[in-house]
């Protein structure tokens, strides 16, 4: 199960500020660069195990209930629903660049344990 725990969250790399957390969808704002003052949330996020070797998704029933897979080679999928809330400067968000940030942004939310597993890991 996916969890996201804010609790973990210390700021990000990429320029941008947590704000309004609740606890169902914390708000993000970009504070620099062309999406400066943007405000955004990410909801639905799901989380695959792909199978270097065939490129298939691992099903939930092959993963090892002690979270050590079996697998020798894999690549972790994400994927995720974004809203853009507030865009005052009308900065263009339906280019790639937009998504390439929030794609960013994921991973770092990924990597230092806001987003994951009920033990914290994706």
């Amino acid at each position: 199960m996916t969890q996201i725990n804010f609790n973990k969250f210390d700021g990000l790399d990429s320029g941008v500020e947590l704000i309004g957390l609740d606890d169902t969808a914390p708000a993000f704002k970009f504070t620099r660069g062309k999406f400066d003052g943007v405000v955004f949330i990410f909801t639905d996020f799901f989380f695959a195990f792909i199978d270097d070797e065939t490129g298939e998704e691992i099903p939930d029933e092959d993963l090892p209930k002690d979270g050590n897979l079996k697998f020798d080679t894999f690549s972790l999928k994400v994927n995720y629903t974004y809203h853009v809330i507030k865009n005052p400067e009308k900065a263009d968000v339906d280019k790639p660049d937009f998504t390439q940030q929030l794609s960013e942004i994921v991973q770092q939310l990924c990597s230092s344990g806001v987003i994951g597993g009920e033990d914290g890991t994706a």
